[in-house]
């Protein structure tokens, strides 16, 4: 299992797809979301309260912390 990330600011997603050293193919099958959808996502597409908090439990970064 991957180790917690710590965040003390709030982040995007990019950023923290960054953190975890993966692409953004690589991690959108690591939280479970389409590529097509997190790509747009990472680029400032609304993102759904189950996408949200599905990114939050997967990576343990707190949902307020999320930029979107």
């Amino acid at each position: 299992m991957p180790k917690r990330i710590v965040i003390r600011d709030r982040v995007t997603l990019k950023e923290i797809r960054t953190l975890t050293g993966k692409t953004q193919e690589e991690f959108a099958a690591y939280v479970e979301i389409p590529y097509t959808t997190y790509r747009r996502k990472e680029k400032g597409s609304k993102i759904n309260a189950s996408e949200l908090s599905r990114i939050s439990v997967i990576t343990g970064v707190p949902m307020d912390k999320i930029i979107f």
